[in-house]
């Protein structure tokens, strides 16, 4: 049967961070470039950055069980890249979710509906404050 490969993006600020893939049982998971969107209102240091709880490799598990991939876009056999933007505000959770480069409804819907599900994000924080940022992540539908 086929299988899926998503991609998610580990979070830095500036610099580009990718890691090799990760395989558990017949599924595939790789992670590549996230990046924190800096907008108008984000110019200000911070002294870390917005991340998934756990981190990467909890990101890779979450998006592995939400099975994502779309019944219909794979009997059509549909691939692609999304990348979603969305603000992660001082308490964690999620707003402003877009898409800011499609793969086709399908997937951009797949794609928007994980991140509508995550759980809440540890926020940025500047001087102990916790502050909104925002995040711009691909996720790759592959079929292998």
């Amino acid at each position: 049967m086929k299988t899926t490969l998503l991609s998610c993006i580990c979070l830095l600020a500036s610099v580009t961070l990718t890691l090799g893939q990760q395989t558990t049982d017949s599924t595939t998971i790789s992670a590549s470039q996230m990046q924190v969107t800096t907008l108008a209102a984000d110019y200000v240091s911070v002294n870390n950055e917005p991340f998934f709880p756990g981190g990467i490799t909890a990101l890779q598990g979450y998006l592995k069980q939400e099975a994502l991939y779309p019944h219909q876009a794979r009997m059509a056999q549909i691939e692609g890249t999304v990348w979603v933007q969305f603000r992660v505000q001082p308490t964690g959770y999620l707003t402003d979710l877009k898409v800011v480069k499609s793969a086709g409804l399908l997937l951009n819907r797949a794609a928007l509906q994980a991140v509508v599900n995550m759980p809440p994000w540890f926020p940025a924080h500047r001087h102990g404050e916790a502050v909104a940022r925002t995040v711009t992540m691909p996720i790759t539908f592959q079929m292998h």
